[in-house]
């Protein structure tokens, strides 16, 4: 194993492995608690669904994996965070170094090219700094510091300092001077700038070009350039993986989309523009109701669905056409006396469930999983244990094929990523239809 990802969700573990098969590594994710791949791999993804949880769990959770692939003799370690910081970040970081020791965790959230940037330590998300983006109205982990340095304080009891894009560029020399000067205070945790694409490549390349001990740390922005510094650049490029041979590729595809972002909302409303596309609505708040409400609009929904399935639309099954939905959702859970988070949790649960009700009944093309919670539920139900990645639908959005119970090819994709047309760029590509 040359690489071993750690990531705190589904997508998020997805979208960082998807980098490494664009440079021709051959990776797996694995699903729940399985550890290891069924075959050879360059590269091995791990879902810890840390996120959301306490941050002692989320510490446990990490810990554990990190010392598995610490045995098995992992090249390159990275810890994948979110793109806007979401999540225990700094238990997970905490996780990390106290298993594997390094001189430095170099943390580089930054993702230019999806509009994600470190800027003099402040994060923005499409040019808007990130305690006023909607990270900072996320319903499980909400995000409320832009500037990253002050926001891991808050989490972690370790020294941090930071790198700015300026002092990158002006290349080795003044980094690797900011580094020993870093080592002889005792300063482990260092973040670093990523105004452009280009700043993301000068850290893998100068930071190993100084030989301390390091576990990175980033999005899926910092991971697509490990293969070309290091172990990783001695492997050979390999083919795309065969589609899976036994789908008819004229079926059609079940969406699931759990993501009420506006980027996702924009492309739910794309996609419901295009022919043989069918938009099944469900109901949040009913699904978080009174037992009666929910199964009444379980089963309402997944009528309309497998009605659009059985007659060959590809039927795009989501819950939230706005945030008034989303709201309307949370105000039922906290009758219940539910959390945020649990509210989520539920509706994930029963989303999955339904999806997975739909794909017993239907052969469909495969799937397209939007939102990690969702994407987690789906996968669990259908029995899975490994996704073996063959690429990506657009930068971030990977395609890859489900093992270990019921074999399908799916496409998954975090909410916030991906253009317009990136649902209906997915059901071209699992038809084989890509140029359309």
């Amino acid at each position: 194993m040359k690489i071993a990802i750690i990531a705190d969700d589904l997508t998020g573990a997805n979208d960082s492995g998807a980098q490494l098969v664009r440079a021709g590594l051959r990776t797996s994710v694995m699903i729940g608690d399985q550890r290891k791949p069924s075959g050879d791999h360059d590269a091995i993804v791990f879902d810890t669904d840390s996120r959301a949880v306490s941050r002692a769990e989320a510490y446990r959770r990490v810990q554990a994996v990190a010392r598995t692939v610490v045995q098995d003799g992992a090249g390159d370690i990275y810890k994948k965070m979110d793109s806007t910081m979401r999540g225990n970040i700094g238990a997970e970081l905490d996780a990390m170094y106290d298993v594997c020791s390094p001189d430095f965790v170099i943390i580089a959230p930054g993702f230019p090219r999806n509009g994600r940037q470190v800027i003099d330590g402040y994060h923005y998300l499409n040019g808007v700094p990130l305690h006023q983006s909607e990270a900072a109205n996320d319903p499980k982990t909400p995000v409320t510091e832009s500037f990253l340095p002050r926001l891991l304080a808050q989490q972690t009891d370790r020294p941090i300092a930071f790198v700015t894009y300026a002092e990158i560029r002006r290349g080795f020399d003044e980094v690797k001077r900011k580094l020993d000067q870093f080592k002889s205070d005792g300063i482990p945790y260092l973040i670093f700038d990523s105004e452009d694409e280009s700043d993301l490549e000068s850290i893998i390349r100068i930071v190993q070009a100084t030989e301390y001990r390091v576990v990175w740390s980033g999005s899926a922005g910092l991971v697509s350039y490990m293969p070309l510094h290091g172990d990783a650049n001695k492997i050979a490029p390999i083919k795309a993986m065969e589609r899976d041979k036994d789908s008819d590729r004229t079926a059609p595809v079940l969406l699931a989309i759990g993501s009420a972002s506006s980027e996702s909302r924009k492309q739910v409303a794309f996609v419901l523009q295009q022919p043989d596309v069918i938009g099944v609505m469900v109901r949040c708040d009913l699904l978080v109701s009174t037992p009666d409400n929910s199964r009444d609009e379980i089963e309402r929904a997944c009528a309309l669905a497998s009605t659009g399935l059985a007659g060959g639309a590809h039927v795009a099954l989501y819950c939230a056409s706005d945030l008034d939905d989303v709201a309307k959702a949370q105000e039922m859970g906290r009758s219940h006396g539910w959390s945020p988070t649990e509210v989520s949790h539920r509706i994930a649960v029963i989303m999955g469930q339904m999806a997975s009700r739909l794909l017993d009944k239907q052969a469909v093309a495969g799937i397209v999983l939007t939102g990690g919670d969702i994407a987690k539920q789906v996968i669990m139900q259908l029995g899975a244990s490994e996704l073996t990645l063959i690429g990506e639908v657009e930068t971030g959005v990977p395609i890859g094929r489900l093992t270990g119970g019921k074999n399908i090819s799916a496409v998954t994709k975090a909410g916030s990523f991906g253009s317009e047309r990136v649902l209906w760029a997915s059901i071209n590509s699992l038809q084989m239809r890509v140029g359309q």
